[in-house]
């Protein structure tokens, strides 16, 4: 009679041990040995208690946790401040208000403010962050006055600071562009917030507060 103590332990069959017995059987006993274990398998799961998920299954996609914010979001800050802003393809940069000059003189005689308006004078410094932004000034910037009007970016140049490249501007990371944006308002109205809207004024919103 044999002693259970010398009976060996059955261990499962490891990926090398099953290396070593296919290439002793050889192609033909593999595949047998293969055919063997799955119908053993089959008779298992036979005898085996079976439980059904009666949940129905999801379908389509399922939404993330969170997304990424889209639309219009807003900072407040003052002069001297600066705003960090993400456009739509995730690029960040920081815009800083440098400063608010009202009025603001032309940089020529063609460029002075239409009949019963002055300049509010804008300037801007434009720092990339993460990589690379273009886009316009002209379209992103905007002030609101006094007296709840948004007044959009004038053609007048302003003397002494430049419009960027015509409006334009490219900013890699830690590269940094300062240029002026010009705003015709009526006699008498002053600056009470100044906006910028990443992607061309469809993007996210940062805001100053004039004082």
């Amino acid at each position: 009679m044999t002693d259970a103590s010398q009976v060996p332990e059955w261990q499962p069959l490891r990926h090398h041990h099953f290396a070593q017995l296919a290439k002793r059987l050889g192609r033909r006993g593999t595949m047998s040995l293969l055919l063997a274990g799955s119908l053993g398998l089959a008779l298992t799961a036979c005898g085996a208690s079976t439980t059904v998920n009666t949940t129905p299954a999801a379908t389509g996609t399922s939404a993330p946790a969170s997304t990424a914010a889209t639309g219009t979001t807003s900072a407040s800050a003052g002069v001297g401040s600066t705003l960090k802003l993400t456009d739509d393809e995730g690029v960040v940069y920081d815009v800083t208000l440098e400063q608010i000059t009202d009025p603001a003189q032309p940089d020529n005689s063609f460029d002075a403010a239409p009949s019963g308006q002055v300049i509010i004078g804008v300037k801007f410094k434009i720092t990339g962050v993460s990589g690379t932004e273009n886009d316009s000034s002209d379209n992103d910037s905007s002030i609101v006055g006094n007296n709840g009007q948004s007044y959009q970016s004038a053609d007048e140049g302003i003397a002494g600071c430049t419009n960027f490249n015509g409006g334009g501007f490219v900013v890699t990371p830690g590269q940094s562009l300062i240029g002026c944006e010009a705003f015709d308002v009526p006699t008498g109205v002053k600056a009470a917030r100044v906006e910028w809207t990443t992607d061309s004024g469809t993007g996210n919103v940062g805001e100053w507060t004039v004082r």
